[in-house]
This record gives structure tokens, sequence and C-alpha cells, in this order.
């Protein structure tokens, strides 16, 4: 979450500060109310860190933050998200349909990232931009678009809380919500970028948001049970990428009341980091448990304390968004068995150091095998990477990680280069698109490995501990 925006939605003590709020608009209401137009704006380019806008020909606001919105100041008069109703020389907005609206990423506005037009009313409302900015990716720019909104068209009732989504994440064409079972049928599934209904929160229980169909690969999960604040009416906007590019940010999500809300002025920023679990152990089902920075201990009464369980040797799991309760510093373990609080229950070396994850990235955490096939005992060593990677133009991107004890030094051709590699050594090549054959070799043994290798989207080839009948055994994954 915003280190400024400590405000937990989902938390029960958003009942005892929502008597304290002024009520809005009761039912019945008859919209619109305004005597001007008042609009905000949303910055969902997850590669863009400010934008600036222009409508009808004339500057609205410039330099938009994606980051920090709450913080954006127009005109010197404002220091919260708020709506508004003039242009940036103080000018009053005007109300008209097919207005000329132009993106840009400076405040001269001469680099250009969409051009289309907008419908300005008088009822509270939002522009939301998403899409991706200047993407070396084609694919990305039909999906380039500004979602217009209504603020105001939900009347608030007192012992009902409406929720509406808005889905701008744009490598993931639909996403699937679920808030009061964990399992089955979503209760709704979203498209990107279209404006969807506001939903019922009476029975809801929990919220997680993953790929629509594939419901492994979540994209935003909460803990929390939905607090029933009487006349709670909001929006939130999913937005990021679910594979980073380049700078891109990772999946988080916006939650601000709308108009008629009676919890006025309620703005939420969840920020998330994204760990994936790869388990290089040679025959050892994991478990990884990550600690907030004031946890002593791993406790499975936190709903997001269990990371990955059960996961097999040579495994490489997805990315699972972690809740802002472990930014910053955090402390990691790997486990045998989930029978807490029993801490002899972890498996050497067990505690590690708290390691800094950054919020808008995503990591890897490996454990590493330290035993050659054939020796007894256990002992894991850990590596942690950050994942976000970036390619060249026309050109894939492979990240080679040495993970195999049994090989004192692995050499290979990629990319053009000669290397040689040592355990826990991380390279990266710029490599031809499609299939490219890599001969492994030690010295003694060799094996050719061949690997397809995709034009946008980065990958990394894991070199495992042997195995009886393979001496390289290997991993890939997209990155």
């Amino acid at each position: 979450m915003s280190r400024k925006h400590q405000v937990v939605l989902f938390a029960g003590v958003a009942l005892s500060i929502a008597g304290s709020i002024l009520s809005g608009c009761k039912t019945p209401c008859t919209y619109p109310d305004q005597n001007a137009v008042k609009v905000r704006i949303f910055n969902a380019m997850p590669d863009e860190n400010f934008i600036s806008i222009f409508v009808n020909g004339r500057l609205l606001v410039k330099d938009y933050p994606y980051d920090e919105p709450t913080n954006f100041i127009h005109d010197g008069t404002s220091t919260s998200f708020s709506y508004l109703s003039t242009y940036d020389d103080g000018t009053p907005l005007v109300a008209g349909s097919s207005l000329p609206i132009v993106i840009t990423s400076d405040a001269a506005g001469k680099d250009t990232i969409l051009k289309t037009s907008i419908t300005l009313n008088f009822h509270l409302q939002t522009l939301i931009v998403m899409g991706k900015g200047n993407s070396l990716l084609p694919a990305d720019i039909p999906l380039k678009k500004i979602l217009r909104i209504e603020d105001d068209i939900q009347p608030s009732i007192d012992t009902i809380s409406f929720m509406r989504f808005v889905h701008t994440v744009p490598d993931l064409p639909a996403m699937d919500v679920y808030w009061n079972q964990p399992d089955g049928s979503p209760n709704a599934t979203i498209l990107y970028g279209v404006e969807n209904p506001y939903i019922n929160l009476t029975n809801a229980n929990f919220l997680k948001i993953t790929e629509k169909g594939n419901p492994s690969n979540v994209i935003f999960a909460s803990p929390y049970k939905p607090a029933p604040i009487p006349g709670l009416v909001l929006t939130t906007i999913v937005r990021g990428e679910s594979k980073p590019f380049g700078n891109d940010r990772t999946v988080s999500t916006f939650i601000l009341s709308d108009g008629n809300s009676t919890f006025g002025g309620l703005i939420v920023d969840f920020v998330t980091f994204g760990v994936r679990f790869v388990n290089a152990s040679r025959s050892l089902n994991l478990n990884l448990l990550i600690l907030g920075n004031q946890d002593s201990l791993p406790r499975l009464d936190y709903p997001n304390q269990k990371i990955v369980e059960n996961i097999g040797a040579d495994s490489v799991t997805g990315y699972l968004p972690l809740m802002p309760k472990f930014d910053s510093i955090a402390k990691y373990w790997f486990s045998a068995d989930l029978n807490f609080p029993k801490v002899d229950t972890f498996i050497i070396p067990g505690f590690h150091a708290p390691f800094p994850f950054r919020q808008d990235h995503r990591f890897s955490i490996i454990a590493v095998e330290n035993k050659k096939l054939g020796e007894t005992g256990r002992s894991l060593d850990t590596l942690i990477l950050e994942d976000s990677m970036t390619s060249q133009p026309n050109m894939g991107r492979v990240r080679v990680i040495h993970l195999s004890p049994d090989h004192n030094q692995i050499s290979f051709i990629l990319g053009g280069k000669l290397k040689t590699m040592y355990k826990k050594q991380v390279e990266f090549f710029d490599v031809t698109p499609g299939l490219t054959t890599i001969t492994l070799d030690d010295g003694t043994i060799k094996k050719d490995v061949t690997i397809t290798v995709p034009l946008h989207t980065p990958i990394s080839l894991y070199l495992m501990p042997a195995t009886i009948s393979d001496s390289y055994p290997f991993k890939i994954s997209e990155d």
C-alpha cells in the first residue's frame, strides 16, 4: 500500500471511521446535479511515469504521475486526487461530444502517445488512460485507449456496499473476479477496457482476481474481509502488467470512492511485488514462506503467509503478487513441513536474513542444492534474483542460471558468445529469436539443449542438479 495512504479498506478499522465521514447523496438521487464539468484523471499506462493531456486543443493536465496520484497538484490549489473543473490555465472546462483529446509523454505536447475523442458532460466522471505508451510491442498499439466512466450513477444505499472493477492490464484480455468463494466459478469476468456494472458486496468475504480461465495465475488477492460500510460506493482499477517488460510496473490495484459514496475521499493504493519460487533441490518437496518485517516466526493465520507449498524438485512456480505487508524488508523460509509453529520443522538453512523486495518488481527465490549426486545428507543454499529484464530491438533475451553442484563449471556458446559459468552465476544473452541449440560441456560430459527463444518475452534457462539418467536437466521460464 502507498506509504502515504495507510487506509486498509477491507479491515474492520474502516467501520470505526465510517461514522465520522459526512454523508453524501442518499437514494433517491437525480443526476447530473453539477453545474460545471468535473473530471478526474487516472494514469493506468504501466510504462509511462507521467502523461500530459490536451482536450480540444488546450492543456488539461501536465506531467500527471503514475505513482502517488494523490499528491498531484493542479494549479497549486489541491493536494489530493480530486475532480478537476478547469484547464491548466484556470479557465473552465467545457462540456461537449466527440472532443479531440491528445495524450503525450511530455508537457510540451510533442511526444504523442494517443489521439482520440471523448465526451464530457455534467456527471462526475473519470478518464482512465490505459495501454502502453512507447512500447516496442506492435501488438500493444490497438490496446491504447481512454475509458470515460461516470461516477455518480450508482446511488448509495444505507445497508449495501458496491464496487465496480476496471481492467486496464494490456497483456491480459480478461480477468476473473472472485469475492465469496475461493474455488469454482468466478463471480464476474471483466474485459479489458470495458466499463463494468457495480457489484453488491453484501456477501463478500475476500477478493481474488485471476487471469480469465486460469485460476492459478493470481493477479491480485486480499486477505481481508470487506467491511459492510453503509453506503460505500467504490471503483477498483486494476493496472500494470502481468508480465512486465523493461520498466513496466507489476499489477496492482487502486481503489477510490465515487462521487455519491457516503464514505467520501477514500483512496487506497495497493502496490505489489511479484515472487515466484524455483526449487532447485535434487529430490525434496519444499514450501516457501515469507514474513513481513514485524514478524518473528511464520504464522498460518495470515492468509497470504503460506506463499507456495509442496513444490517438487526442478520446479518453477508462477508469480504471486504479495500484499504491502511484505514490501520493504522481508524474511523468507524454506520448510519441508507445514506443522507450525514448530521451529524444528524448518530445514537447513532455515531462517534467512531480510531481503529488500521492491514494489512494482518481480523476484525469483531459488532453493539451491549443495550436495553432489550420490552424496548423503541435505544442504541447501539460496539465491534471489530480480526478474524484470529488457532486450534489444528484434532480439530475444535469455538469462542462464547455473544451479547444479555436479559441474564445477559449464561452458557453452549462446548468442555468439562463449561463456564458462560457475554455480550460482547468472548471465544474460541477446539471441536471435527462434530455435537455438546449446552444447553444455563441463570438460568431460556434453549435452545438446534446444530451446525456443521468443521475440518479446525474456526467458530464463535453469541448469538444474543432475539425476542418475540426466547430467544436465534444465527448466525454462518466461520472465
